[in-house]
């Protein structure tokens, strides 16, 4: 029996050696060598706002329109005409919905480099492997005034296309000679101005408000506290806001963010982006929108706890009485309609 043990804990310790020293980098470690091997800090759980929705208002919700050949259509906007919504996917292109008539139409491409291991009737395509060279657009908006279509790529950085679409230019890739690190969504102010992010890995479970003029001008503070961990957020008619969620925080999440070690334990286990992705979400693919007031107070909040219809939501687009949902993992858009009443 003792021998047994002890082959045992041999075997146990090489593994442990080898995940270890990844030789023959299959961790996630290996495409992450700047991984933060420090500790996010986070709220205390009893600050989490216990907000549910205890209808599961979204599994009501529709699907609006599936994309074929590719996934993730992340932000979701509507021209100066009212067509669309455009959305921007796995393969590098920008698509225009058309109507269920039509359906999804090719718009504009990121990048300059595509060949047809883009192409989405070309598998592997949509690999994520290949997404340097074909590009991600991710947040987009339109120009109210030129018309125009600003994507922000998460490797070719800030881009332009006009009404007409075609190939986007770059407009910024880089700041005071540091590249950005993944272009991640952008905003107009009210006089045009641009604002876009690049992400980091310091995640949070808030939203920060940072003040542009006015006697704050220069400063930032605390919006919203959150029951998860927000992605895109989304202004409505009324000066109200969208937040789409990740997730609830949960325990997985928590200890990750919390402490580094277990966070590079995990990154250096032989398994894919989307297999930790759901450890992190908790094994459920849930979908939670949050409406916020203009001071950051939770008006509502809708979900879809067991992801029966909608999952993992990226933005919530409002238009014309209906919420417009795009995911950055799912090949479709979903529709709900705000006056369904359960």
């Amino acid at each position: 029996m003792a021998n047994w043990a002890t082959i045992l804990a041999i075997g146990i310790a090489v593994i442990a050696f080898l995940v270890g020293i990844d030789p023959l980098r299959i961790s996630l470690a290996a495409d992450f060598p700047n991984l933060a091997k420090k500790p996010v800090a986070l709220h205390p759980i009893s600050s989490q706002p216990e907000v549910r929705d205890i209808h599961n208002r979204l599994k009501n919700a529709g699907i609006a329109a599936v994309i074929d050949g590719a996934v993730g259509p992340e932000s979701l906007v509507f021209d100066n005409e009212g067509r669309g919504p455009y959305t921007g996917v796995s393969d590098g292109r920008v698509l225009r919905w058309d109507g269920p008539d039509v359906g999804w139409t090719d718009f504009a491409v990121t990048s300059p480099n595509r060949s047809e291991i883009c192409d989405p009737k070309n598998p592997p395509a949509p690999n994520p492997e290949f997404e340097h060279i074909c590009g991600r657009p991710l947040g987009m908006r339109f120009h109210r005034k030129t018309g125009d279509l600003y994507i922000a790529d998460a490797y070719f950085g800030l881009l332009l296309v006009g009404s007409e679409g075609g190939l986007a230019k770059t407009i910024a890739n880089e700041a005071e000679g540091v590249p950005f690190r993944f272009t991640n969504d952008l905003d107009f102010d009210e006089g045009g101005e641009i604002y876009f992010t690049d992400s980091s890995t310091n995640f949070q479970r808030r939203i920060l408000r940072y003040w542009l003029k006015g006697p704050k001008m220069g400063s930032s503070e605390v919006f919203a506290l959150l029951p998860g961990f927000p992605d895109n957020v989304r202004r409505n008619s009324e000066g109200n806001f969208w937040v789409a969620l990740h997730c609830r925080r949960n325990l997985p999440t928590s200890l990750a963010l919390s402490y580094p070690w277990l966070r590079w334990v995990l990154f250096k286990l032989p398994i894919s982006i989307k297999q930790l992705y759901y450890v992190f979400i908790g094994g459920t693919k849930h979908a939670i929108a949050i409406h916020l007031d203009e001071d950051g107070k939770i008006l509502e909040v809708l979900e879809d706890q067991q992801g029966s219809t909608v999952k993992l939501i990226s933005e919530v687009e409002e238009r014309n009485g209906q919420l417009w949902m795009g995911s950055v993992m799912v090949p479709s858009v979903t529709l709900y309609a705000l006056d369904n009443k359960l």
